[in-house]
């Protein structure tokens, strides 16, 4: 019996131990798939779903990059806070005054900020395509890159015809298309919200700050935060529960000198 015990008990460290490598190596293989997802699939065998993995996989790190700087890439108001420059999106340099807003067409700036930020690496996993057929008859046309925000969604499309042959066979493509969950819509409505209650009041006789707490209860899919700083600018915050996706944006409004 003690011998059958003893057996026992090495069989379930066994196991354990067995269960624990499993779980490490899925780690590590979830971080390195992550790290380079577009290398996952082979070009050769699915260039459609090789470059619009690439599409989702950088728009949504250029997404994450914009919604950091307040909606824009190169904004010339911003705000140094926390080592990153953080937009002004309603600012006045005047004491006393309310300010005034600063991008009107927001959905557009972000839209072709996250363009501009992704298309290179969206060039590149073009080029990787063509490489990959070297020794195939490849003909492309110019690429057509577009980035739309969308209720629930950023859709990236790119149109570019692409023409592969050998050996009397040939395959083209014309539209690769990513359209993928994003908080972005609802960044811009509730930062538009929080912006209409810095606008909202008389200035020097009620605080202008946007009351946060009433603003995330009709918002509980998003966890709303702000920061002071000792000069008084707001910096106003809004993270997605799902994704941690957080947007950033400052304001300088109704200075009290």
């Amino acid at each position: 019996m003690m011998i059958k015990s003893i057996n026992e008990k090495r069989g379930q460290v066994t196991i354990f131990i067995i269960l624990a490598i499993i779980v490490v190596a899925t780690i590590v293989g979830y971080f390195l798939l992550r790290s380079n997802p577009v290398s996952e699939i082979n070009p050769q065998e699915n260039p459609q779903a090789f470059i619009e993995k690439c599409l989702k996989y950088n728009v949504e790190k250029s997404s994450e990059k914009v919604f950091s700087l307040g909606g824009a890439l190169n904004a010339e108001n911003y705000l140094l806070f926390n080592k990153t420059n953080v937009r002004f999106l309603c600012h006045t340099v005047q004491n006393n005054v309310l300010c005034k807003i600063e991008d009107p067409v927001m959905k557009k700036t972000m839209e072709d900020s996250i363009r501009e930020d992704s298309l290179g690496k969206i060039m590149a996993c073009f080029n990787d395509l063509k490489k990959s057929f070297e020794n195939y008859e490849y003909v492309d046309e110019s690429l057509n890159y577009t980035v739309e925000i969308l209720p629930q969604t950023i859709k990236a499309t790119a149109l570019k015809k692409i023409t592969i042959s050998k050996d009397d066979q040939s395959q083209q493509f014309n539209s690769f298309i990513s359209e993928e969950y994003s908080p972005a819509y609802n960044f811009i409505l509730i930062t538009n919200g929080i912006i209409r209650d810095e606008l909202d009041c008389e200035c020097g006789v009620s605080s202008c700050t946007s009351d946060i707490t009433l603003l995330a209860q009709t918002n509980l899919g998003f966890r709303l935060g702000l920061d002071i700083t000792p000069r008084m600018e707001r910096v106003y915050s809004i993270q997605d529960r799902m994704t941690n996706q957080e947007f950033k944006f400052a304001v300088r409004n109704c200075f009290m000198a």
